[in-house]
């Protein structure tokens, strides 16, 4: 019954009486409820206590010399390992500095793989006669190729064989006529220049001679101007 009452009222109506439709293009604005116990008008009576329920209030916002503080030890701890990983990666992308370009002028006997040096009269017999190029390891320990320009003697300058791209070993290929690098395809020519990048310079040269008792091939550092570009050598930078 109180609905019934309650619709009418809304409607317009009177109790008894069927709600009239409101007047088209009119807006009907539904007023508040409230509760009575008079049977000709309903309306909803809230009880003085009642209360909502406020917001809580806003956080207090973090202490900014705190969130510094916490900031700076993040960074400190994080930052040995991202060091670590790539520090490596950075230095390996610069070009190496094999044998002079660290320890000045050295001069080193030429051995083989097993120690032994190297003798021109056995270099020259165990040269390939298509290419003509043995590798001993040169000065700094690192891998050199010798050229064999004549029979029975070198050619004036060996050529260090560690890429200046990453430092791979750089072999010689006869049918190529030309250094190719297996890492990441670098060329060089018969003297080592660059043919073909990513490499960014040739290769170290080294000075070749023979030793005059015993004929040990004898290798020192290149400190001139390199003849293939005019410019002071890049190893001794």
């Amino acid at each position: 019954m109180v609905g019934f009452v309650a619709s009418a009222l809304v409607l317009g109506g009177r109790p008894g009486q069927p709600p009239r439709a409101p007047r088209r293009g009119l807006h009907v604005r539904r007023p508040p409820l409230e509760l009575s116990t008079h049977r000709s008008h309903v309306r909803m009576v809230l009880p003085a206590d009642a209360s909502f329920p406020l917001p809580p209030p806003p956080a207090e916002p973090a202490d900014p010399s705190r969130r510094r503080v916490l900031n700076l030890l993040l960074v400190g701890a994080a930052s040995p390992v991202v060091f670590g990983v790539l520090g490596p990666y950075g230095a390996s992308l610069s070009p190496p500095h094999p044998g002079g370009g660290r320890g000045g002028l050295q001069t080193t006997v030429a051995t083989d793989v097993d120690g032994a040096p190297v003798t021109v009269a056995a270099l020259v017999a165990a040269a390939p006669a298509d290419g003509r190029k043995t590798m001993v390891v040169g000065v700094g320990g690192e891998p050199a190729w010798l050229t064999a320009a004549a029979p029975d003697r070198l050619d004036h300058f060996a050529l260090c064989a560690v890429c200046t791209h990453m430092g791979c070993v750089v072999p010689w290929v006869p049918a190529r006529g030309r250094y190719v690098c297996p890492c990441h395809a670098s060329e060089y020519d018969h003297e080592g220049r660059v043919l073909r990048g990513p490499a960014p310079l040739p290769l170290q040269l080294e000075h070749a001679a023979v030793e005059e008792d015993g004929g040990a091939v004898l290798l020192s550092t290149w400190t001139e101007d390199d003849f293939r570009t005019g410019k002071a050598p890049w190893w001794t930078a």
